[in-house]
């Protein structure tokens, strides 16, 4: 045998070596970042093409050539990954950009949902309706619950009081929503505390009969105002006011 025929052989034992070691599948499943794996093994496939020269020999003619070029391109396909992007590379070796923008638009949608309304108890029944009651105003809409049942934030805000501030009106509580304070009165249990932020539907406290009250109810008032000072000169019809911002009332008030 000559030596370019012992070469050969030899080249041929160790590409069959590599293939029946599944190299090739070994290196594809590889889990390393990106950059780093193809690094490696690109380094790889520079010593698996140095090993084949040196089996291929300088002596190797025209047609030994042609063998040990088809060689090398099965060497490399079989280690190198398939073609990727260089944006998708970059994507892949480094998401923050990606979940940053993610994170953006989900902040946009927030800021650009509509704002949400509830109805101050679970059923939003009301029973006695803003306006004249026995001869006296009434400042307010009354809705029916049991001792005990939740009173709920009508929307989102801060809470600016919560005690006994208003003789009549019991153990109440106030939320601030901006341009409009809501009025929670006679509960027999406060929920919250000053400052806290509320969402819609959120337990102020429980519905109770405190303060200048026959029977146990909820009384909310609606108020065009930021301030608690003026808070009982600026009272409105409660009803309509939360059907314009879609809460159905039940009752005769609404």
């Amino acid at each position: 045998m000559t030596r370019i025929e012992e070469d050969a052989a030899a080249r041929d034992e160790l590409l069959d070596d590599w293939t029946e070691r599944g190299l090739g599948r070994r290196v594809i499943r590889s889990h390393r970042r990106p950059r780093t794996w193809l690094i490696r093994h690109t380094l790889t496939v520079v010593a698996l093409v140095g090993a084949v020269a040196a089996l291929g020999g300088a002596r190797a003619d025209q047609d030994q050539t042609k063998t040990f070029e088809d060689t090398v391109t099965w060497a490399a396909a079989q280690v190198l990954p398939a073609p990727v992007e260089e944006e998708q590379l970059s994507t892949l070796a480094d998401p923050a950009p990606r979940r940053a923008a993610e994170g953006h638009a989900s902040r946009v949608q927030r800021r650009e949902a509509p704002v949400r309304w509830v109805g101050p108890t679970r059923t939003a029944l009301a029973t006695s309706c803003y306006g004249t009651r026995d001869g006296r105003a009434h400042r307010g809409t009354d809705f029916d619950g049991e001792t005990g049942d939740s009173a709920r934030s009508i929307g989102a805000g801060t809470v600016v009081q919560a005690g006994y501030r208003y003789s009549n009106a019991g153990l109440t509580v106030v939320v601030d929503h901006g341009d409009v304070l809501s009025m929670y009165a006679h509960l027999s249990r406060a929920a919250v505390r000053v400052g806290q932020r509320v969402a819609a539907g959120t337990r102020l406290g429980a519905v109770g009969a405190t303060g200048n009250a026959t029977g146990s109810h909820l009384h909310l008032g609606i108020a065009r105002t930021a301030s608690l000072s003026g808070l009982w000169n600026a009272l409105v019809n409660p009803v309509p006011w939360l059907q314009a911002r879609g809460v159905a009332v039940a009752g005769r008030c609404g």
